[in-house]
């Protein structure tokens, strides 16, 4: 996949070009940087992943059940 800078939003590309200032990068060498540092963080394991719903991770406790 390729970015272009001019399809970024004007507040991603400010970002961006500021990274590149503040490190000499060019402008790839920034979205690698994003990209790894994403990444290591575990953007990729949180991207599209659907939240259970509660129910299904704790089942409920009733007094009825209980006894």
């Amino acid at each position: 996949m390729h970015f272009q800078r001019e399809n970024l939003p004007a507040e991603a590309r400010e970002k961006i070009t500021a990274l590149m200032n503040a490190k000499g990068w060019s402008f790839e060498q920034a979205i690698n940087e994003i990209a790894i540092v994403g990444v290591a963080n575990g953007a990729t394991s949180a991207v599209g992943r659907h939240k259970a719903p509660v129910l299904h991770l704790v089942t409920l406790n009733r007094a009825s059940e209980r006894d």
